[in-house]
């Protein structure tokens, strides 16, 4: 079996063309510092998983208070405030793959991926401080500031996230490997949902909501944003990593070709698709559910997500050993069915459900997530190495990079369509005059939103995912490792 830092696929060819732009290519050998073909040592899996509780506490902040801040504390319309979150997540299109190229190319004998690690672990708690320490502003003033704040959080977390994301593809080139070590990337992502539910409904409970609690709890999920960016970059240091040494001309149109002539790539970008339009509109939803729906207190917002990580740990084991007795692909799909039917099991659910129903549907929830979680990615690694033995190409940015501006278009899209879909069916705004009585309309969209469309996203990725073909031993025979 040809050895993984070999290509064993066909040579880009070198022909000039008037299209042509600058784009590096790894030579026969590539530079390779560490081993990745052994078992990752336990401490950089540890360092590399603390850097997903950066991305989750960004992200479930973002996702769960950002929008009915704006709405319920600023004054902002909700169809304006979905628009102002979806046109800064698709300034991410732009910026995510411009990033993720950027760190292709980049030289560093600290590896190509870890500077951007230093310089986003202080500008990300600086972005989540813009986000809610507004300044008395009305009218256009509030949406222009409002918006800057948002392009600034984009730029931070892409920063982070792109090269953070392609650093997995480079350490391990073992099959099995690498799902142990993302399994310790949903580990740390589940921990940042606990600490971001600490630090984010409930101490807006303790510090008696409004917008000075908004503000304590941005100080708080600043710091420790600061700290657990700053872990990962000290505790990877000794992570392997690849770089690129050779320069050669390729036309345009032929770099995009060799992205989507990766079929096993083109398959899991349009189960994204799905997965994260549903996902954002579930996020986008859940504060209004709680509020509106179960009409519970800003506690049990916490609590949804004191508890969802729960069964997202718990389920790490299962999910790891399942993937080795089927292909990953059937155990993804599995997982994806158990998270859908459980999240339209939320119309169900109302003021009168039993809080231990509540807390047994949160942790299958986060059992069936945590298995989608962990093999898609892990199989979005493996078509990573599958395009280096075709091509013989380290571009382990380029698609992840590629990968997120998938997710933020879609987020964008279901941000902007659940804004304008609540706007539309007559949800009323307000500036922090205690909970506002909202029409049965608008009660009736925050459950579509919430429960629906989950729902259908995941029976479509699964349907996405069911023609995925690349298994293990299709790797082994295009000379990958493992």
């Amino acid at each position: 079996m040809a050895s993984n830092d070999t290509p064993s696929g066909g040579q880009a060819p070198h022909d000039a063309a008037s299209a042509s732009v600058e784009i590096l290519v790894a030579d026969d050998q590539p530079n390779v510092s560490g081993n990745r073909s052994g078992r990752l040592p336990l401490y950089i899996c540890l360092g590399w998983g603390v850097g997903a509780m950066t991305t989750a506490m960004m992200a479930n902040i973002f996702n769960l208070l950002v929008l009915r801040f704006a709405t319920d504390y600023l004054g902002i319309a909700a169809a304006t405030a979905g628009l102002l979150l979806a046109v800064s997540k698709l300034y991410d299109a732009v910026s995510d793959p411009v990033i993720g190229a950027v760190s292709d190319h980049w030289k560093s004998p600290r590896g190509r991926r870890r500077p951007f690690l230093l310089i986003a672990g202080f500008l990300c708690p600086l972005s989540i401080i813009a986000l809610f320490f507004v300044p008395a502003l009305e009218g256009q003033a509030l949406l222009v500031y409002y918006f800057f704040a948002l392009m600034i959080f984009s730029t931070a977390f892409g920063l982070w996230n792109v090269p953070y994301l392609a650093m997995a593809a480079e350490m391990t080139n073992d099959y099995h490997d690498r799902s142990r070590l993302v399994s310790f990337r949903v580990n740390g992502g589940a921990l940042g949902l606990l600490l971001s539910s600490i630090g984010g409904p409930w101490l807006l409970v303790f510090l008696g909501g409004g917008r000075m609690g908004h503000q304590g709890m941005a100080l708080t999920m600043a710091g420790l944003i600061l700290l657990t960016s700053l872990a990962c970059y000290f505790m990877t240091r000794d992570a392997p990593f690849t770089t690129r040494t050779k320069t050669v001309k390729l036309p345009a149109f032929h770099q995009i070709s060799l992205v989507f002539t990766n079929g096993p790539l083109g398959l899991l970008i349009l189960q994204k698709m799905f997965w994260y339009f549903g996902f954002a509109i579930n996020q986008a939803s859940l504060a209004f559910f709680i509020r509106y729906v179960a009409q519970l207190s800003d506690m049990w917002l916490g609590a949804y997500y004191m508890i969802l990580p729960v069964g997202i740990i718990a389920s790490q084991p299962f999910w790891l050993r399942i993937s080795k007795v089927i292909e990953k692909k059937y155990a993804s799909m599995i997982a994806m069915a158990i998270f859908g039917t459980l999240e339209l099991s939320w119309l169900l659910s109302g003021p009168d459900e039993s809080k231990i129903l509540i807390v047994l549907r949160l942790l299958g929830l986060g059992f069936g997530a945590g298995g989608a979680i962990l093999l898609i990615q892990s199989m979005f690694n493996d078509t990573i190495e599958y395009d280096y033995l075709r091509t013989g190409q380290r571009r382990e940015g380029a698609f992840t990079g590629l990968f997120s501006l998938t997710e933020k278009i879609f987020s964008a899209i279901g941000v902007a369509a659940f804004g304008g879909f609540l706007g539309i069916m007559g949800y009323i705004s307000s500036r922090g005059q205690g909970v506002v009585e909202q029409p049965d309309s608008a009660v009736s969209a925050i459950g579509i939103g919430f429960a629906v469309v989950p729902f259908c996203t995941a029976i479509a990725s699964i349907l996405v995912i069911s023609m995925y073909g690349l298994s293990r031993a299709r790797l082994k025979e295009a000379g990958g490792g493992g």
